[in-house]
């Protein structure tokens, strides 16, 4: 007992806000979070790997269905890339960083 302790854990930071269309790279691991406000025929994606500009597509929202708002949170790597592109009717209304340090 009384160990010292090697590895705290991580805790979470205060939001940051971000831009569409922006690419960033994740300073630590953390979260990227986001609401779509969709119309017809819009699409969202969130795109994040360790290139610059990241093509992998973590989440695709689609507003074929008529509108709605829709959240999406999805945990981001530290180091890699990562942004959100929106083309169509609606928009994203907030988007934001959450690191874990």
């Amino acid at each position: 007992m009384g160990g010292k302790i090697t590895n705290p854990p991580k805790r979470l930071y205060a939001l940051e806000a971000r831009n569409i269309n922006t690419v960033y790279q994740a300073d630590s691991d953390g979260f990227i979070s986001y609401t779509v406000q969709m119309g017809n025929q819009g699409i969202a994606y969130l795109k994040s790997d360790s290139s610059n500009p990241p093509a992998i597509v973590l989440a695709e929202i689609h507003g074929d269905w008529g509108n709605g708002i829709i959240p999406c949170q999805i945990a981001i790597k530290r180091r890699d890339y990562y942004k959100i592109e929106y083309s169509g009717a609606g928009t994203i209304r907030n988007i934001y960083w959450t690191p874990l340090r």
